[in-house]
């Protein structure tokens, strides 16, 4: 089962948070994490290596939903970071989003 969700994982985050990106995959793949975080609770942990990786995996799953909100929240193009609905870069949102915990925040630069 470990397995299955680590290539759901790797599958969800090609298809939707990859090189080109949209609001609708960015909300798929968010829908699907969540789905991941809690397909999580039911595994099966045999000794130390499973217990590593799955914590290992428990830290990839959020790191991935802060990169989602992020380019969700992000309503441009910049850089690495490419909309497909938002394809050009906007002045105003030349920023850097700062997240901690629930909270995020734009700082202007």
């Amino acid at each position: 089962m470990f397995l299955t969700i680590t290539n759901d994982f790797k599958r969800i985050m090609w298809d939707n948070v990859s090189i080109i990106r949209s609001e609708k995959g960015l909300k798929n793949a968010l829908l699907e994490i969540n789905r991941l975080k809690k397909d999580l609770k039911n595994i099966k942990l045999n000794g130390i290596v499973q217990i590593q990786k799955y914590f290992e995996f428990k830290n990839m799953l959020t790191v991935a939903e802060i990169i989602i909100k992020c380019a969700l929240e992000r309503k441009e193009s910049r850089g690495a970071h490419y909309r497909s609905d938002y394809p050009k870069m906007r002045e105003d949102l030349k920023g850097n989003l700062l997240v901690c915990g629930d909270r995020m925040e734009f700082i202007e630069l």
